[in-house]
């Protein structure tokens, strides 16, 4: 059987490999497109083993690289080389041949045969077919006749199980597809003098720019479900851009090429100290290598951003501060906000020590993982349980934004989830940017409920060891001479007051609890970790709201002060809608949550108002 590679359906097709045959005769089954490389098919057709390598060796030695950016491609490549695994030894070998100092023609070349020898009758992988099509493009000059020639013949042989059909992506599982992606694009190319060759290249550009689009909002928010192998990702998608420079392709348009800088700039602002947020635990160590790969994706992308976010993934690496981040860096917009994507970032800047509050929201429960001065406070599901007169309501309905606000001192994001039998819990996210502090609220409501008992949890870093005051309600997270101070500020500071609620740790987990005897309760939960305010004294007291002449209770409209040393705030919210504006500690107000604070002169000075929907 023959080992012809033709247009079939408009695709490279190819028959079963026939190792039976030898070089002159497979040659001369193979069939040439009629703008092949000059000579090239003539002498195929022929048979002429050693012209045929002569040609292919000249058009390989045409790519336009001096010796030092040949260099420093492999060395870029190697940056962005996928993990290999440790029971794959075939893969490791493979990459000892493209990246290792083997110079002798003579060394190459049995160890190629040896590693053809080794898998002829065995499925070859992504990686593989991958790596010997890197090596025909970058070590020619190292490749024997006799080496080319079966390489060649092998990387034709090897995919043809991928040029076979159609190549089809699934936009549900787009980017987990890269890889093979990426090995069709490079045989494509590779072996572009074959018949529809070409074509299959269109189609799999195509595909690619599709999965791009598919799984990233027009500013390059990515989904969630895409951001733990993020890097992995883009380091595919950076190979794949190198592949098509070095053959003088063109891989990207205008329009995915903005896409993917975004996408970039989003990724890098996920970035903290040692971390990627939601990267996931076994990743952690591997942060410092994740910043370097970043930054060689970066180059291989032909990012136009200026030189700030190489700078500043150059400072996470080398793990120094990043305290003295200079304003000419030209660093994109920290934070975002995307509905489609469902993913905000709230983050108080690019320097250091930065605090960051990632939330995901494309499922029933949120997640967050959240940065206190460079080091992770929690990470994973913001877990709630709500009981209606005695009975567990469970939801499996979607959360949405319904409000996003930032500035230079806050960023605040508002999400709802409407539940069955007319509940609905509200939950604001407000990251003061140059305060280090985070405020939770939770608003829960039930239509002619008679009482509420309403749970929320979030997972601690296990760094932290969690420290309850004796004398009143108020919790410390300690970890690495960091202190968060903890303030339930809708539940009574003192414990020998009765409190329908408490924060508690709780297997890992920080539990905020609250009951009412109504179908309303609200829940706000200040997070403080400013060092000069770790052992300052605090003091929080829930505050009379009043709406003409008549005192309202705490289960219409909520208002508390709450002081940390010198530093004093002003949170109110609203859970019944107003028929005039409220009074709360001298300030009217008809917004649904007003968050203030008050200036050295006792006067209010708003940070948050969001209107009543």
């Amino acid at each position: 059987m023959s080992a012809t590679l033709e247009s079939s359906n408009g695709y490279v097709a190819a028959s079963a490999s026939a190792f039976e045959l030898n070089d002159s005769e497979w040659l001369q089954s193979i069939s040439f497109r009629s703008g092949a490389t000059a000579g090239l098919g003539s002498a195929a057709k022929r048979g002429d083993v050693e012209e045929f390598a002569r040609i292919m060796r000249d058009d390989l030695l045409s790519i336009s690289m001096k010796k030092r950016e040949r260099k420093e491609l492999r060395k870029d490549l190697k940056t962005l080389w996928p993990s290999v695994s440790s029971n794959d030894e075939n893969e490791d070998a493979w990459e000892q041949i493209l990246f290792g100092e083997l110079k002798r023609k003579s060394e190459v070349a049995a160890a190629i045969h040896s590693r053809i020898a080794e898998n002829l009758d065995s499925d070859t992988n992504f990686q593989s077919l991958c790596s010997a099509v890197w090596i025909l493009s970058l070590k020619v000059d190292v490749l024997s006749t006799d080496a080319l020639i079966d390489l060649w013949r092998w990387v034709v042989q090897q995919g043809q199980s991928w040029l076979e059909n159609k190549p089809e992506v699934d936009p549900d599982q787009a980017l987990s597809q890269l890889p093979f992606l990426e090995t069709v694009f490079m045989l494509a190319v590779s072996l572009r003098d074959l018949k529809g060759a070409r074509k299959l290249q269109k189609e799999v550009v195509g595909l690619v720019r599709m999965c791009i689009d598919e799984t990233s909002d027009n500013d390059g928010t990515p989904q969630p479900q895409w951001i733990p192998g993020i890097v992995d990702s883009l380091s595919c998608l950076a190979r794949m851009s190198l592949f098509a420079r070095v053959h003088g392709e063109r891989l990207w348009n205008e329009s995915i090429r903005t896409r993917l800088h975004s996408l970039l700039e989003r990724v890098v602002s996920l970035c903290t100290p040692n971390r990627i947020a939601f990267s996931g635990a076994e990743r952690e160590g591997d942060a410092c290598e994740d910043f370097t790969r970043l930054r060689t994706v970066l180059s291989a992308l032909d990012y136009q951003g200026g030189e700030g976010l190489d700078r500043y993934l150059k400072g996470l690496a080398s793990g120094k501060s990043l305290s003295a981040i200079r304003s000419e860096w030209e660093l994109p917009e920290e934070t975002f906000q995307s509905d489609w994507a469902m993913v905000a970032n709230l983050r108080s800047s690019w320097k250091s020590p930065i605090d960051q509050c990632v939330v995901i929201h494309d499922s029933s429960t949120l997640s967050l993982d959240v940065v206190a001065a460079d080091i992770p406070i929690f990470r994973g599901k913001w877990e709630a349980e709500l009981q209606v007169d005695g009975q567990l309501i469970e939801s499996d309905a979607q959360w949405t934004c319904s409000c996003w606000f930032e500035d230079a001192e806050v960023d605040f994001m508002e999400l709802v989830q409407e539940g069955p039998d007319g509940t609905k819990i509200m939950r604001q996210v407000i990251l003061l940017r140059q305060d280090h502090q985070l405020i939770l609220n939770q608003s829960v409501q039930a239509a002619e409920a008679k009482s509420l008992a309403f749970r929320s949890s979030l997972p601690i870093a296990s760094s932290y060891e969690v420290e309850a005051d004796s004398a009143t309600r108020e919790v410390a997270l300690l970890a690495e001479g960091q202190r968060i101070r903890v303030l339930p500020i809708s539940i009574h500071q003192e414990r020998t007051q009765k409190a329908p609620g408490f924060v508690v740790e709780e297997e890992g987990k920080l539990v905020m609890e609250q009951s009412s005897e109504s179908p309303r309760l609200f829940v706000s939960t200040v997070f403080d970790w400013a060092p000069k305010r770790h052992f300052r004294p605090v003091e929080w007291n829930q505050l009379t709201v009043v709406q003409d002449g008549k005192i309202e209770s705490q289960l219409e409209a909520f208002g508390a002060r709450f002081r940390v040393g010198r530093n004093q705030w002003l949170m109110y919210h609203s859970l019944v809608p107003p028929t005039i504006p409220r009074t709360v500690l001298g300030m009217h107000t008809s917004y649904e949550t007003s968050f203030s604070r008050f200036t050295s002169k006792g006067e209010i000075d708003p940070i948050v108002e969001v209107e009543i929907d």
